[in-house]
């Protein structure tokens, strides 16, 4: 009987070490992706919204892959909100790679008439076909870390067919 229980209290005590040792094995610290805006297509307008895709880059500079879960962005443009989207398809980025995902965003018709018509006034006196551009969000990482991790990128656009 002695034996018994001393070997209990030794059991769980290694049950618990290599529990801890194995979490602490997986708390790589996971360098933020890079997120940039590639392209922008328009899906569909309606009186009062329109439906674009965005499709962004991103960019893993992690010896290991990452899984993404959901990702939710918002995009101004020349300091201007525009439009807001989410997605939650599952995509892998491979270790120092990058991958291009599509999220559909919204905006209000509303708004973006009122800040092209702020764009038109501004410009008037140039002729400047470049804009400026602000992403933000966060993507959640799926499986071995599970935590969100936030981006913002800034950039400039260039309109070809724009003409003010």
């Amino acid at each position: 009987m002695k034996k018994t229980n001393r070997i209990l209290p030794t059991l769980i005590t290694l049950v618990l070490l290599l529990l801890t040792t194995g979490c602490a094995g997986m708390g790589k610290t996971v360098e933020r992706p890079e997120v940039s805006v590639v392209d922008m297509q328009i899906v569909e307008m309606r009186p009062l919204e329109a439906e674009f895709l965005l499709f962004l880059r991103i960019m893993n500079s992690n010896p290991f892959p990452l899984d993404l879960a959901e990702l939710s962005c918002n995009l101004k443009i020349d300091g201007k909100h525009f439009a807001t989207g989410m997605d939650n398809d599952r995509v892998q980025v491979p270790a120092f790679a990058s991958e291009v995902v599509s999220v559909k965003v919204y905006a209000s018709t509303v708004r973006m008439f009122s800040s092209l018509m702020d764009i038109i006034q501004s410009r008037e006196h140039g002729s400047s076909r470049l804009f400026t551009y602000e992403l933000s969000g966060t993507i959640r990482l799926d499986r071995q870390f599970a935590k969100t991790v936030a981006f913002h990128n800034k950039g400039e656009l260039f309109l070809p067919g724009a003409s003010y």
